[in-house]
């Protein structure tokens, strides 16, 4: 942990790092600049509802991993991820301030909102902090209420568009293009029958939210290439009845083997839904529609 600034630290799921979150890094941005702060977040693996209410049905809009970078392209200085796990979440409010807070992270601001919970039964609250903030020499700053709902809100909005196909409208929410990581993985080879070969992906988290079937524009870094892509998400209608679901990419001019590679792909835009066709001449045709439209709209990035 960095000792010579002051370190500001946050806590939260910022999941999707949204425009909501944004705001609040873009507060721990001004004040680190005004103190000399080391900007730190502080973020949990796995989340704390599937342990709390052994709740397993989570979407999550980012994998740890996608969050730490988003984290840190946003400015943050150090992401810490906390594995949030019973004995942790049954710490006291005092332990977990003077444990956690005070002596593992060192903290000399506390960015935080007014219905943080925390502590054995969530007992421990923003009041709880201030009436311990100079006992352990801290101070607090309180995110306002309406950006707090700002970020709740969001969020909910920004999972109900990726399930409801409002794409576009997710992406506004975000402020960033919607990542999706994977491994390449054997897949039927069906899409070199019909020129367009595609990478077949594994998803790396199954609590990540997948966006409604279609095709989509796309990009990856690959060897410090950038890529774009054609992303398809859907059984495949066309080439046969109850196929099992599929996240295939198609990159454009590239040549060579990604089998077992992991690859975090953009999704910048929805092209259309995924659709039956009657033959694969069709089916053909429009992707080689689909391939010109992307290329198009990725160029203006």
């Amino acid at each position: 942990m960095q000792n010579l600034k002051k370190n500001i630290v946050t806590i939260g799921s910022f999941d999707g790092v949204h425009l909501g979150h944004q705001s609040v890094l873009e507060h721990i941005n001004r004040l680190a600049r005004a103190v000399n702060g080391y900007k730190i977040v502080v973020t949990f693996d796995p989340h704390p509802r599937k342990i709390v209410n052994g709740n397993h049905e989570i979407d999550l809009l980012t994998t740890t991993d996608e969050k730490i970078e988003l984290l840190k392209h946003y400015g943050i200085d150090e992401v810490v991820v906390v594995p949030f796990t019973k004995e942790f979440s049954n710490l006291t409010p005092y332990e977990y301030l003077e444990e956690f807070i005070y002596k593992k992270l060192k903290t000399n601001f506390l960015v935080i909102g007014f219905d943080h919970k925390f502590g054995k039964n969530r007992t421990g609250d923003i009041e709880f902090l201030k009436s311990h903030a100079q006992q352990f020499n801290l101070n607090i700053e309180e995110i306002p209420a309406n950006t707090l709902e700002n970020i709740k809100i969001s969020s909910t909005k920004i999972r109900n568009y990726m399930l409801n196909n409002e794409f576009e409208n997710a992406i506004h929410l975000l402020g960033h293009p919607y990542n999706l990581t994977g491994k390449v993985i054997l897949g039927n080879k069906l899409g070199r029958t019909i020129g367009f070969p595609t990478a077949n992906l594994e998803m790396l988290d199954t609590d990540k939210l997948i966006p409604s079937d279609g095709i989509y524009a796309a990009t990856t870094i690959i060897d410090n290439k950038r890529y774009l892509g054609m992303l398809y998400i859907g059984n495949r209608p066309t080439i046969a009845n109850g196929l099992s679901k599929t996240i295939e990419l198609n990159l454009i001019d590239f040549e060579g083997d990604l089998y077992y590679q992991k690859l975090k792909i953009d999704i910048h835009y929805f092209i259309r839904n995924d659709i039956k066709f009657e033959n694969l001449e069709q089916l053909k045709s429009q992707i080689y529609k689909d391939k010109c439209q992307i290329i198009d709209k990725l160029s203006q990035i």
